[in-house]
């Protein structure tokens, strides 16, 4: 794009009367005469030909979205401008920022229905803030802790997230608290704080990411139905924020007394932590 033209690109969304095709499409269209300034999108072509969105090359060429092409307003392109000034998972070392430590497939032998080992975690057992109800039918035998590399975690309180969630949900990102003496499962990513000079904690960044702020963020760039760690490894932490431990206490109350008025509380804080 830096030298050559790129004048549009027109989404095809999957399952349209159109082409028959069963996943999504987009056609560019692109000369040689001269370097891209603006370009110019249309996200439903079939539907909405007429609705395009003009963006900026500035806002494309952009290490910290993998200089992915995102069609949203000037002012959503502010909003990221904000979130992007703060450093990302991938910058602090006391985040730890991992996929679960049994394979579903590979450890099989390891797991079974018997309630006489350690319970193991699927990324469909992951609910908002904590684990659902009832949801654990699986444990893991004391040998596979003894292989694993990724023992010490299991001993530590983390937080999780599915591996997987369909792209089309309007809530994607969901993470779990996960306590301690639990295994998860490949189908899950997690995290685990270290400590660390800003004193954040498990909580506060279960409250952060669990925000409709991170959730947006991530939904801009998502390109199929995978949550990957690099993408995780893009969220933003506001390390300095004096809201932070607001949301660490108001997490762990909710935690404790499953109260949703704390769940507004927990947003609004984080608002106000991504100064948005």
């Amino acid at each position: 794009m830096t030298n050559n033209f790129l004048h549009s690109i027109k989404i095809i969304q999957e399952n349209n009367k159109f082409v028959n095709a069963k996943q999504a499409l987009c056609s560019l269209l692109i000369s040689k005469t001269k370097k891209t300034k603006t370009i110019d999108i249309v996200t439903d072509f079939c539907n909405k030909p007429n609705e395009t969105i003009s963006v900026k090359i500035k806002n494309i060429i952009n290490k910290n979205n993998g200089n992915a092409i995102i069609a949203i307003s000037e002012n959503d392109f502010l909003t990221l401008d904000k979130l992007r000034k703060f450093p990302s998972v991938k910058d602090l070392d006391f985040i730890i920022n991992s996929r679960g430590e049994l394979d579903l497939t590979a450890d099989r032998k390891y797991f079974n229905e018997i309630k006489n080992g350690i319970p193991l975690v699927r990324g469909r057992d992951i609910g908002l803030f904590s684990l659902k109800e009832n949801s654990i039918i699986n444990y893991v035998s004391q040998d596979f802790i003894k292989k694993t590399q990724k023992k010490e975690y299991i001993k530590c309180v983390r937080i999780a997230c599915q591996q997987i969630a369909n792209i089309h949900k309007d809530r994607r990102v969901i993470f779990a608290h996960i306590p301690t003496d639990y295994i998860l499962a490949n189908s899950c990513n997690f995290i685990y704080i270290t400590p660390n000079k800003y004193n954040i904690d498990t909580y506060s960044i279960l409250g952060l990411f669990n925000s409709k702020t991170i959730n947006w963020l991530f939904k801009l760039t998502s390109t199929n139905n995978h949550i990957n760690n690099y993408e995780i490894d893009n969220f933003p932490i506001p390390i300095n924020s004096k809201f932070l431990e607001q949301i660490s206490k108001k997490t762990k109350k909710y935690l404790e007394t499953k109260n949703d008025k704390l769940l507004d509380e927990i947003e609004k804080l984080s608002i106000l932590a991504y100064e948005l």
